[in-house]
């Protein structure tokens, strides 16, 4: 087979599986309406739709917004009739739509997708009869997904901002550009700014000019692509547009493709949907190979080929990459007679409630014990074992030492009388990085730090050893966060306070890792990177590139014998060899661009053979058949009922039993019938293997035991169950009686009841 998204054949059935698509999310939609206040009934339907599977489903539940894996869409009975060639076609007209820029960290990036956007910015004739000559796609917008932090939005948004205004400086870019974000930013006064996607659409439901939107990273902002996407193609022709999404930092198990995998596919198979662009320099956590969409060799086929714009490699002059790091790593440092492997199991009272969101405006003095119970419990490293799993204790002794390496190394790794920037990544807590911070004021060396925690209100704190400690969130401003960090020393400088010292950044991964950047021509760059426990590869390789930056910048403004400064990068042996291993990646793929042709033929597209279960000799489970007596006089019925009460049942007993509740149900005069929902119960084949009968002389039932609420659940929700799946195959069926009222008693004052008139069976066809 060999397609592309436009064959004819693959369109059909694309569009036919999207109806289908829509069709079951509105049923399941319907069913979880009508079950919502029954939590029994929610976990059935629960299991029912096995995509629902990862999601918490409760009665408060935006059942709307949980979508399946494409390929889990496929495993439910409702897409049966799509062949396996069908899915085949589905499955390889979203992997073509996936054309990822996976390229060097801190190595262009930004730049290269700011051409892509500003080349289709503007139409021909635009801006007041002014020629442009840019390339042009009509009715499209580009969608672009930020990091969801005000640092990641401010590097994407003004760097693209400062080329659009360059090329295009008569274009009024207001009614051009979009920032759906809950946090105003109009890029003073350059971009429409909508605080909701209800906003957004009043612009965009008419007659616009938007070409870009830019969104943040997270669910509600997601789910805001596919609303839009869906109701552009619901809008009249003259106002219906394509979208093509970028998506910054898509490897983030937080905001990027891991989380949002679902809603993505859901995303890519719309037809209005024309690319969706993964940008990473990590492009591991997207890979997933057991997922027919996302496998490794297919997203690197369809990989964008950037090295027109750019083949920046770790050995290219022009950027000072990780191999240009001088390492030391901690399992060798520990060797040191110096290295100090002893701290306390707990931070003090008085540091948890300076920085707890709980405590930090309260005094000591004033707290209860039942408060002072939990500061103390919570104060504890590794207390729980999300802690743990952060390896505080080691991670605290690794910054401690770290903040001791001129000892260490033997020279001075944190010179004292220069200017000198290094980062220090911590794990999550915001207790280590302040510990760290407190510690860093102890030093000889007389740093100057800024410690990285808290909301976006109260996020940079400012420790100078004399000084009281403060934030600085007003004084540091808005922008990238190296503009930032320039107006802070700036701010510094011009209130008399000497910053020719160390410049310690510590924070966790998120504000000391992917996306942002540390470097500036006008303080200079990153002396050290040290990252205190490894992670895994994508967060290790991200936190090292920090230090990395391409020296154009700083050969224009500071001199063509500008040359770049020593650097260090200093963690565990894991975590320099995975941030090494991931640069040689990233050469290789600039090396095979070379060597392999890059374009959109489908040809070796690697899908699995099959995607279908293997149909197993054991049969398949129906929904349970609920069995209706209204007559127990009837002498069929009385028969029917004194087998069931027996002791004991021989094989010809359960066949005598069958035999008559086959009659007690074909009989039109006796009043006796079933309910098969599933409908492939056959008479003439069915063998009775199982035989239980709840009686009046048995003890108080126990949850679980007697499973009359299993059935009662299943059978509603049209979910497939039998009390023993192991012990049935294809053609054989169990029975339930209740011969005496069922009654159990819940804890929480309810009762699960089964009626003597209400029987149940399980079976297998």
């Amino acid at each position: 087979m060999s397609l592309n998204v436009c064959d004819e054949t693959m369109i059909q059935i694309v569009n036919k599986f999207n109806t289908k698509v829509k069709n079951y999310y509105d049923k399941v939609k319907e069913e979880f309406e009508k079950y919502k206040d029954k939590p029994d009934l929610l976990q059935c339907l629960k299991k029912k739709h096995s995509f629902l599977k990862p999601y918490r489903i409760s009665k408060k539940t935006k059942i709307e917004e949980c979508k399946g894996h494409v390929h889990e869409l496929f495993e439910q009975e409702y897409f049966s009739e799509f062949s396996e060639n069908d899915k085949q076609i589905i499955y390889e007209y979203s992997i073509l739509k996936i054309r990822g820029l996976y390229k060097h960290a801190q190595a262009l990036k930004t730049g290269f997708c700011n051409g892509q956007i500003s080349e289709n910015f503007i139409k021909r004739g635009d801006c007041n009869g002014q020629i442009i000559t840019g390339l042009s796609e009509e009715k499209t917008l580009s969608v672009c997904i930020t990091k969801n932090t005000l640092e990641a939005n401010e590097q994407w948004l003004t760097r693209l901002f400062k080329e659009l205004d360059t090329r295009y400086p008569q274009v009024k870019l207001t009614n051009k550009i979009m920032i759906i974000s809950s946090k105003k930013n109009d890029l003073e006064g350059h971009a429409t700014h909508c605080k909701n996607m209800d906003k957004a659409w009043s612009y965009l439901k008419k007659k616009n000019e938007f070409k870009i939107i830019f969104i943040c990273s997270n669910k509600i902002r997601i789910q805001d692509i596919h609303e839009m996407a869906v109701s552009f193609s619901n809008l009249i022709e003259e106002l219906a547009k394509n979208i093509r999404i970028l998506h910054d930092e898509a490897h983030n198990t937080k905001e990027g493709i891991p989380p949002f995998r679902q809603i993505i596919e859901n995303i890519i198979i719309l037809p209005n949907v024309l690319s969706y662009e993964p940008i990473t320099a990590s492009l591991g956590n997207i890979v997933d190979d057991k997922n027919p969409i996302w496998v490794e060799k297919n997203l690197e086929k369809y990989a964008i080929n950037f090295t027109d714009f750019d083949k920046t490699k770790s050995d290219d002059p022009k950027y000072s990459s990780i191999s240009d790091y001088n390492t030391y790593n901690f399992e060798d440092l520990s060797s040191n007679k110096d290295w100090n492997s002893k701290i306390k199991d707990n931070i003090s009272r008085k540091y948890f409630i300076r920085v707890d969101d709980k405590y930090k405006n309260k005094k000591l003095g004033d707290l209860k014990e039942s408060e002072l119970g939990d500061i103390d419990r919570r104060r504890v490293l590794e207390f729980c074992q999300f802690m743990k799993n952060d390896k505080e204790k080691e991670a605290l002794m690794n910054g401690i030492n770290t903040l001791n390496l001129n000892v260490l190394l033997g020279f001075d790794l944190y010179i004292k009388d220069e200017f000198n920037l290094h980062i220090c990544s911590t794990p999550n807590r915001k207790i280590i990085t302040y510990k760290l911070c407190k510690v860093a004021l102890k030093q000889s060396y007389k740093p100057i730090v800024l410690g990285i925690y808290g909301n976006q209100k109260d996020k940079y704190h400012l420790f100078i050893k004399g000084v009281e400690e403060k934030c600085v969130d007003d004084i540091m401003g808005d922008g990238e966060f190296n503009c930032k960090l320039h107006n802070l020393i700036k701010h510094l400088e011009s209130s008399g306070i000497n910053t020719k010292r160390p410049f310690i950044v510590i924070g966790n991964y998120t504000p000391t890792g992917e996306s942002l950047s540390f470097v500036n021509y006008e303080y200079g760059t990153v002396r050290s990177v040290v990252r205190l426990i490894s992670t895994n590869a994508e967060e290790d390789y991200q936190s090292a590139c920090r230090g990395n930056y391409m020296n154009t910048k700083f050969i224009e403004k500071l001199g063509s014998d500008w040359k770049s400064p020593v650097k260090y990068l200093i963690g565990h042996k894991k975590f320099i060899t995975n941030s090494l291993s991931y640069e040689a990646e990233n050469d290789a793929r600039i090396d095979s661009f070379d060597n392999i042709s890059r374009d959109t033929n489908p040809n070796n597209i690697v899908l699995p053979s099959s995607t279908k279960k293997e149909s197993s000799s054991n049969g398949t489970v129906a929904i349970p058949i609920k069995i209706n007596i209204g007559d127990k006089d009837n002498k069929d019925v009385k028969k029917l009922i004194e087998i069931a009460s027996q002791r004991i049942r021989e094989e010809d007993d359960k066949i005598e039993f069958l035999e008559i509740l086959k009659k007690c149900c074909k009989d039109e005069e006796i009043d006796c019938s079933i309910e098969d929902k599933t409908g492939k119960f056959d008479w003439a084949k069915m063998k009775l293997e199982d035989f239980r009968c709840y009686k009046k002389d048995f003890s108080p039932p126990k949850k679980g035991y007697w499973k009359f609420k299993n059935y009662q659940n299943n059978f509603i929700t049209e979910q497939p169950f039998i009390n023993n799946t192991s012990n049935h195959v294809a053609g054989q069926c169990e029975i339930l009686i209740c011969n005496y009222k069922y009654v159990l008693k819940n804890k929480d004052g309810t009762k699960d009841i089964n009626h003597t008139t209400t029987w149940w069976m399980g079976y297998k066809y």
